[in-house]
């Protein structure tokens, strides 16, 4: 067999030196003929194109001093043109063929020779006789005002250099392209010879992983031969003996199990919960997308920075950063380009860092930073140092693109000595930098909340709110055991006259911290349940979900005023549901299980938003008589390439059921993430892959489309 393959492989590699040779030889011939010609054309075209970039420069600059009949300057622009390489003469002609321009290079052995020819050195005739000569490449270029010829530019070139291509740069270029050729042929002839010998060396290394049992490597011959039979045969043979293994395999792993103790089922279970848990721990205090430390982990470093720094009666700072136009690269490329920015600036900001220092996200684009025993001009540097660093462009998925950031720095004593004053100072620095454009902003006592922006935007909001301004968008909520549409969470929207729609989260904030919050909310609500009334007077009857703040739990007035509203609609209090995000429960477990156990408030539904992003949140839950809880979307989003995020996915949705309450998962993009939820027995699903938030008027139409189509099976 060895004797047969040697000659058959001998007989092609003999049939490719021929094959090769023949085609060294035609291109080499074809180079040889064609090679003089494209030089000479190369040279025509860069003689020509020199020319017309002269002309063309020429006539774009002339033109004023022609106006003003300076002859002057365009003896210059001639004289300047004249010493330029190849050229041999340029002369600005009126309209009545007279000369303008009187430069001639007299030591230009072509001008001393047209002398000579003409007896003279008067211009006009010297350009003349140049114009007829066949070895001189002769331009004109008018120069045109409003439509009227101002003059006419002529400029010879000499060609002589055409001819004088250098026959040693032709041999030189036919001597590479034949080492070259020659090269590519050897190249050839043994990548040939390979077809047939490393064929048969990866039959040879497939028999031998074979025969050691390792069945997972497809072994792959390209071509149409008897090679790549052989391979396929190889293939079919490896995936049946895998088969034969692997059932034997999983028969003796059956019985292992079988045979095992309770004992290690137990322990083995035990670990399980154990790895869980702690991944649950770390999830809890860190940010599932960047993996930093988030706001509860951050602000408990700024703590024992504090404790340290006063112990050592040192400085530190405090930095909030936030990035800038991020809100409109998610609007325009979506979220999951977002994300990588996310990833990619958490990434970067520890270059910019000692390792002393500590830096989480507190959700969005915002991050925060803590620097121990660091005075003000240092903390200057440092931030400067991180503006720096994050102005490479970010590569996203099709593109690139810049973003800046803005940044608040607080100092402690100066500028607060506990961690709540400090980061709120930051952030106030913060925003000054960002209205400024400053990058990095050192907080002042004159920064303060009533900044003439916040000032201006309270203002507005309480404009907006009193002149009915606001609006809502609903985003629908799919029962995922009937595909159906049964109801929608309201989402606050707020377009600004001047400065455009504003993000949530801000307007929000400045409620929060202006009294205006509990305005805000009655006005959510209000409008909530007049829209509830009117799609059930169009025969739609929907579930309304409604967040509250954890500011409204501290109104004293809130249930009477959320009682009044709900009979004031006449509204099914069945029909509306109340949500609370998980960190709202954790800071205020007392009002909030008063207000689900208030006698005249039983008929509401209740849930937890955002869950799983907080802390010891699964052994309060049991205490909340809460119909459903919200997973949080930075868990959902990227469920199905992420095992951590699955694995909490799973063990929330078994935890919460064995409590007794309904899951609904938030965030979910994609239908695999919808497919797994539905996988593993989740209840309910809103996101955008349903809907992004829709007007009002838009609700009754896509809830009758979606409701319509073929339901998940």
């Amino acid at each position: 067999m060895k004797i047969k393959h040697v000659q058959k492989h001998s007989r092609i590699g003999n049939q490719f030196v021929v094959i090769i040779a023949g085609v060294l030889l035609f291109a080499l011939l074809s180079n040889a003929f064609f090679q003089f010609y494209k030089e000479k054309e190369r040279s025509t075209n860069s003689l020509t194109q020199q020319g017309n970039s002269i002309g063309f420069l020429l006539t774009s600059i002339s033109v004023d001093p022609l106006l003003v009949y300076d002859n002057y300057t365009v003896n210059e622009f001639a004289r300047n043109t004249t010493q330029q390489e190849n050229v041999i003469y340029a002369v600005y002609i009126n309209k009545d063929n007279h000369a303008i321009t009187h430069y001639i290079d007299s030591e230009n052995p072509i001008i001393q020779k047209a002398i000579i020819a003409t007896k003279t050195e008067d211009p006009h005739q010297l350009f003349n006789y140049l114009s007829e000569q066949s070895d001189i490449l002769n331009l004109s270029f008018p120069v045109i005002f409003n439509d009227k010829l101002l003059a006419t530019i002529k400029i010879g070139l000499d060609k002589k250099p055409l001819e004088s291509i250098p026959f040693e740069n032709l041999m030189t270029q036919v001597f590479s392209s034949l080492i070259f050729g020659l090269l590519i042929g050897v190249s050839i002839y043994i990548g040939f010879l390979k077809k047939v010998s490393h064929p048969i060396k990866k039959l040879k290394k497939s028999a031998n992983k074979i025969t050691s049992f390792k069945f997972d490597d497809e072994l792959t011959i390209q071509g149409n031969n008897e090679f790549s039979e052989l391979a396929n045969t190889f293939n079919l043979m490896r995936i049946t003996l895998k088969e034969a293994v692997t059932s034997k395999e999983n028969t003796l792993k059956e019985m292992e199990q079988l045979n095992a103790s309770l004992e290690d089922r137990v322990l083995k279970r035990t670990n399980e919960l154990e790895k869980l848990n702690t991944q649950i721990t770390h999830q809890a205090m860190h940010d599932p997308l960047t993996d930093l430390p988030n706001r509860t982990l951050i602000v408990e470093h700024l703590n024992q920075a504090l404790t340290l720094a006063k112990r050592n009666n040192e400085q530190l700072a405090v930095f909030i950063l936030d990035l800038n136009n991020f809100k409109d690269i998610n609007d325009t490329l979506g979220h999951p380009e977002g994300d990588i920015i996310l990833k990619q600036v958490a990434k970067r900001i520890p270059n910019a860092l000692r390792e002393s220092d500590s830096v989480g996200r507190l959700g969005g684009d915002e991050f925060a930073f803590v620097l121990p025993d660091i005075n003000e001009d240092d903390a200057i540097k440092v931030g400067n140092k991180i503006v720096e660093v994050l102005k490479p462009s970010f590569n996203l998925t099709s593109q690139s693109v810049n973003i800046g950031a803005s940044i608040g720095i607080a100092i402690f004593p100066e500028h607060g000595k506990d961690q709540a004053s400090l980061i709120r100072h930051a952030d106030v620095a913060m925003y000054e930098s960002k209205r400024h454009e400053t990058h990095v902003t050192l907080y002042n006592t004159s920064f303060d909340t009533h900044t003439p922006w916040r000032l201006e935007l309270m203002a507005d909001l309480r404009e907006a709110i009193e002149n009915d301004e606001l609006c809502l968008h609903y985003q629908p909520q799919v029962n995922l055991k009937t595909n159906k549409v049964y109801g929608v969470e309201a989402l606050l929207r707020w377009t600004h006259p001047k400065h455009g729609a504003v993000a949530p989260d801000q307007f929000i904030y400045i409620a929060e911290n202006s009294g205006l919050i509990n305005l805000l909310t009655n006005c959510v609500i209000r409008h909530s349940l007049l829209q509830i009334n009117k799609w059930k007077e169009q025969g739609l009857v929907l579930d309304m979900s409604i967040n509250i703040s954890a500011r409204n739990l501290k109104d004293k007035d809130f249930t009477e005023n959320l009682l009044s509203l709900i009979e004031a609609h006449n509204s099914d209090p069945k029909r509306i549901k109340l949500e609370f995000t998980e960190s709202t429960v954790m800071s205020n477990p007392d009002v909030v299980l008063s207000l689900l156990n208030h006698p005249k408030l039983k008929d509401l539904r209740y849930s937890i938003d955002d869950f799983g992003t907080g802390y010891s949140s699964l052994s309060y839950l049991k205490k909340l008589t809460v119909d459903e809880v919200k997973i949080d979307k930075s868990f959902v989003r990227d469920m199905d390439t992420n095992e951590n995020d699955a694995s909490i996915v799973q063990s929330v949705i078994d935890l919460t059921h064995n409590l007794g309450h309904l899951v609904v998962a938030e965030g979910v993009e994609t239908q695999t993430v919808m497919n797994t939820l539905i996988d593993l027995g989740c209840d309910s699903v809103q996101g955008y892959y349903i809907s992004k938030p829709l007007p009002a008027e838009k609700i009754p139409d896509f809830i009758k489309q979606y409701n319509t189509a073929v339901p998940l099976t």
